[in-house]
């Protein structure tokens, strides 16, 4: 709370800051996400309306971003299942949990569930979806993904149904009025190093866990953000 204070006091000023208060946050429940109480790894769980809350005591009016992380419940699945539309549970079963503030973008971070169709990627959304600013705020293709989790963000695709899969989910995004940012502009995922910034391609063949492989969505994510998708 007193972190978010200082934060919130220091940018308030500036309408190009919004705040992401909780990362993937862990609360058992949707009660205990939205109100706190209890612990979760010894940390205690402060609710999300008390952060929302804090923040605007000292005045900031930005935008915040809110994830459900674990009192989503899991993921559809993960590997090859063409329905595994998130890692993350989604916002389904909120309910009447929703954050009391007229600012408020509701998010999720989805990675090989970008190959779901479109049904299935709006019921992560739920009673959110058309009633709510909805986020992306972690989501890509990932060749080069290391270990079981990163492996599941391209098991079961193929080389040569990337582009399709990344473009698919661009016009997805923009057919919900979606905002988004594509994880991340780093090496080996948008750009291929800090030097040239040279964005990343998917057309070269690739086998999904090299994380050796200098290839990622970078090149789609350029041609799409500069009007030529």
């Amino acid at each position: 709370m007193t972190f978010w204070k200082a934060i919130a006091t220091h940018f308030k000023d500036n309408p190009m800051v919004m705040f992401d208060v909780y990362n993937e946050p862990k609360a058992p429940n949707w009660q205990t996400w939205l109100h706190g109480g209890g612990t979760v790894g010894g940390a205690h769980v402060v609710g999300f309306q008390d952060l929302v809350d804090a923040i605007r005591s000292v005045g900031a009016k930005q935008v915040i971003v809110v994830e459900p992380g674990s009192a989503g419940g899991k993921g559809a699945g993960t590997g090859a299942d063409p329905n595994a539309a998130a890692e993350e549970g989604g916002w389904s079963t909120i309910g009447a949990n929703t954050i009391n503030d007229p600012n408020i973008m509701y998010s999720l971070h989805v990675y090989q569930g970008i190959v779901a169709p479109a049904q299935v990627l709006d019921a992560k959304w739920g009673p959110i979806l058309n009633h709510y600013p909805i986020f992306y705020g972690e989501w890509a293709l990932l060749p080069n993904g290391s270990g079981k989790s990163g492996l599941a963000h391209c098991a079961g695709i193929a080389p040569g149904q990337a582009d399709n899969i990344v473009n698919n989910f661009l016009n997805y995004m923009a057919s919900r009025n979606a905002s988004w940012s594509a994880w991340q502009f780093a090496p080996h995922t948008l750009v291929q190093d800090y030097k040239t910034f040279t964005p990343t391609s998917l057309d070269t063949q690739w086998t999904c866990g090299d994380q050796q492989a200098d290839v990622g969505m970078g090149a789609l994510i350029k041609q799409y953000l500069t009007g030529g998708h």
